[in-house]
């Protein structure tokens, strides 16, 4: 299976992949595998992944390395729209409420940022 700009054709382009690896240099920061360690050992934040996914298993990485830059003394939030949960996985949210981390929707993002006014856009 191709991924990123291998598995998208000449006619195409990843705009959101073409930023984000020209920001890789400043922005790319790995998660301790200790703490992700830390966090599949927790009773309720390792549902964060499903068993039986093959490949989604980022979120554990991004609460890894949300939950490290909190413990540094860093501001830290996690953006997701995913709010569901289910008997096989606990949503980011969810699992972001657990370890104290902020976890907001894109929308309200753009909004407390002056981005995008989502709340005026609501009414």
């Amino acid at each position: 299976m191709q991924e990123g700009h291998d598995a998208v054709d000449d006619k195409q382009r990843d705009d959101p992949l073409t930023f984000a690896e020209g920001c890789k240099e400043h922005a790319l920061r790995p998660a301790s595998l200790d703490t992700v360690k830390e966090l599949l050992a927790h009773k309720l934040v390792q549902r964060v992944m499903e068993i039986d996914a093959e490949k989604d298993v980022a979120d554990i990485y991004v609460l890894a390395l949300a939950h490290d830059l909190q413990r540094e003394g860093m501001e830290v939030g996690v953006l997701t729209q995913e709010r569901t949960d289910s008997n096989k996985k606990i949503s980011v949210n969810t699992a972001c409420g657990i370890l104290g981390i902020v976890c907001l929707r894109m929308e309200a993002f753009l909004d407390q940022e002056n981005i995008w006014p989502w709340s005026k856009a609501a009414r």
